[in-house]
């Protein structure tokens, strides 16, 4: 550690400064071996020299950067304004085949539903499937109010593909099962077993 300490003092112009006596008088004391002890190598320069190199190349990318910044952002704008008048002139066109299927498509998801909704009230166990499924049903009701009501200005006698025939109906089923048909969840069977048959009890 003192051999470290001495070459920095060395490097830095110290070493005609004097240290404590106890210190020096240990030096004398002890015989100085002859070691081949090399040169303090002088790295100023060179790293001097390297970090500079390194400044000027991070400098130069840093403007790169900002002059790229800038054009992106440009770019990204422009890309968002194209898109945006693309989505306003661009809509799904059908072929009367395609329009037939999905209208078809559409009527089954209503039946599905409405299926589903009718089954899953009688079982408490199932009513959060029952609910979900006549929040489905509402859903395409407005999604087909809020479609016509956005064409309707520029074509009066559009229809929205939301609608299918069913729907309507789908919804008054629904509305006059869950009012007119009182559902009794209790159990209404129970069975014992007698040998080899099986009774049934209402």
């Amino acid at each position: 550690m003192e051999d470290l300490f001495e070459t920095f003092q060395d490097e830095m112009g110290f070493s005609n400064m004097e240290d404590d006596g106890p210190e020096e008088e240990e030096r004398v004391a002890e015989p100085q071996a002859n070691f081949n002890t090399p040169q303090a190598l002088r790295f100023e320069e060179l790293l001097a020299n390297l970090l500079n190199e390194q400044h000027q190349i991070a400098k130069e990318l840093f403007e790169q950067l900002k002059m790229k910044k800038p054009s992106a952002k440009q770019q990204k704008e422009v890309e968002k304004v194209k898109p945006q008048c693309k989505e306003v002139h661009q809509t799904l066109i059908l072929d009367p085949a395609q329009r037939k299927r999905l209208q078809q498509q559409m009527q089954q998801h209503v039946q599905l539903l409405t299926q589903i909704h009718l089954l899953a009230t009688c079982n408490p166990n199932l009513n959060p499937e029952a609910s979900s499924t006549r929040i489905c049903l509402k859903e395409l009701g407005t999604f087909a109010q809020s479609s016509i009501a956005l064409h309707h200005q520029y074509n009066p006698k559009f229809q929205t593909l939301f609608q299918p025939c069913n729907l309507m109906g789908a919804m008054q089923l629904i509305e006059d099962f869950s009012t007119h048909v009182s559902i009794d969840c209790s159990p209404h069977k129970t069975v014992k077993k007698t040998g080899r048959r099986q009774m049934c009890q209402l």
